[in-house]
């Protein structure tokens, strides 16, 4: 029986640092909207500080997350032709007009 063993190959890193720093800034994300909602739906008045100290992670965590999807892109400008050229079959180009409407809303909030 013969084994064939190689050497040097190459291993692809499957996401990027940009990517990998994305998704846990989306989990913060989750954990500050959660503990925000939470704290304002019990409505006591010690809880208060720490529902705006949630609400205000949020705003910054989901202002700069979508940052970091596009410094991963290739061709950064490419990201503004999706939000000119909306093509309602595309879920890229939902998925970019959430990324950007939804940071305004969580400013509104």
């Amino acid at each position: 029986m013969d084994v064939n063993v190689l050497y040097n190959v190459h291993h692809h890193m499957a996401i990027g640092i940009a990517i990998a720093s994305y998704f846990f800034m989306v989990g913060l994300h989750a954990g500050c909207s959660i503990l925000s909602v939470t704290c304002t739906l019990i409505g006591k008045a010690e809880y208060k500080p720490v529902a705006k100290i949630g609400a205000i992670g949020v705003i910054f965590l989901f202002s700069t997350a979508p940052i970091l999807l596009i410094v991963d892109l290739e061709q950064p400008f490419r990201f503004f032709y999706l939000l000119v050229r909306f093509n309602i079959t595309s879920p890229i180009t939902w998925g970019t007009f959430f990324l950007t409407s939804y940071p305004i809303f969580t400013t509104i909030y």
